[in-house]
């Protein structure tokens, strides 16, 4: 999927860039029955959580998709690795 977005446009017209290089017919449907079982599921694992430990779930969400780390299978230790480093540094 592409997009093109330029300043100053608006709305209808990022809309209808958008269309244009993404025809819809293209597009996969998402399964309602998979999508609502995933959100039962993650609701109910966060619902028994008190305000503490939510946020620093949430937390923890946010630093592993920021930076994801690969697990090294060296001779000595399994610890993980940051997999890109620059984007730390």
């Amino acid at each position: 999927m592409t997009y093109s977005w330029k300043k100053g446009m608006s709305i209808d017209d990022q809309w209808q860039s958008w269309q244009d290089n993404n025809p819809l017919d293209k597009i996969p449907d998402v399964d309602t029955d998979v999508l609502k079982e995933a959100l039962i599921k993650d609701l109910s694992y966060v619902s028994s959580m008190d305000v503490k430990e939510y946020t620093l779930y949430q937390k923890w969400c946010e630093v592993k998709d920021r930076y994801p780390t690969v697990e090294t299978n060296s001779f000595f230790d399994d610890k993980p690795a940051m997999q890109n480093l620059n984007k730390v540094l």
